[in-house]
């Protein structure tokens, strides 16, 4: 017959698909490393206001990097911090309970019962918040959020006294409290400004 196969056409046409593929590819990376690197130096307005307001502004900088820059609104910031706020809970509302429920130690137990407690109570107060805020009511948010922060301490204040604790749990409500008093910083400012 008289086609011409050459195996070297197919292999050719495919060299220029991946050459092509990789050359986009290529491309988008550099441009996103660009693009990303030049909003480094522009001041975060949400964090210069609120982090310095809080107990743990190192952390509270963290946490509240993924928001974004200056054009982050607010209410997206309180959302955001609070949303956080009730997940980090309720993690450790399921450790706190795991740790009472296996604790031999009796006055160990009664801590975690404890902390369990107030980690629960503190989940529901996150909700209220979280609703709070929708409505745009930013005085109950900022009472739900208080008393968030003063159920972490009291779960932390627990743990000062011997026996000394084993677990990580100490550690963990003050984490809860530092993300809760970041939501505290924002429903305050909310507070102040509506």
């Amino acid at each position: 017959m008289g086609s011409n196969l050459n195996p070297n056409s197919s292999f050719n046409s495919n060299l220029g698909v991946v050459s092509s593929i990789l050359i986009f590819l290529f491309g988008l990376f550099f441009f996103s490393v660009v693009l990303l690197h030049a909003d480094t130096g522009s001041p975060n307005v949400i964090t210069s206001t609120i982090c310095p307001k809080t107990r743990n502004s190192t952390l509270c900088k963290t946490v509240l990097k993924p928001v974004g820059k200056s054009d982050a609104a607010l209410l997206k910031v309180a959302n955001y911090s609070l949303t956080l706020a009730h997940t980090t809970t309720v993690e450790g509302l399921q450790h706190a309970q795991r740790l009472a429920n296996d604790a031999t130690d009796p006055l160990l137990k009664q801590r975690y019962s404890e902390c369990s407690r107030r980690f629960d109570s503190m989940t529901k107060g996150l909700e209220e918040a979280i609703a709070a805020l929708a409505k745009g009511e930013y005085i109950p948010l900022s009472h739900a959020t208080g008393a968030a922060v003063v159920d972490a301490d009291g779960c932390v204040d627990m743990f000062k006294k011997r026996p000394p604790e084993p677990s990580k749990l100490p550690e963990k409500a003050k984490n809860i409290g530092d993300i809760c008093d970041i939501a505290v910083s924002v429903s305050n400012i909310l507070t102040e400004d509506y």
